[in-house]
């Protein structure tokens, strides 16, 4: 599957027990030019990756059949509705 950008993932330590999972998506052109978006999805049990990458603004959603369905709009793409942005989802 053609994902179009770069992409990058990890974890940062917040203290010696905690850890916050990452997910960069990067603009699919221009990259370094482009704003960066902060994505938080809040809530209890408000996952940013389960929900809010796969869901709602990610290049990828997450069919009920399990398969992985690559999004025509996403906010590293650009769309009628949005800039293209560099988007980090924390979780």
């Amino acid at each position: 599957m053609d994902v179009s950008s770069a992409q990058y993932s990890g974890h940062v330590t917040t203290n010696e027990k905690k850890k916050l999972f990452y997910w960069l998506v990067e603009a699919s052109s221009d990259a370094e030019s482009k704003p960066l978006l902060l994505w938080l999805n809040g809530g209890p049990s408000a996952s940013t990756i389960g929900y809010g990458a796969f869901q709602e603004i990610g290049p990828f959603q997450i069919l009920l059949d399990g398969k992985l369905f690559k999004r025509q709009f996403a906010w590293n793409i650009g769309n009628f509705v949005s800039a293209t942005l560099c988007v980090l989802n924390l979780d």
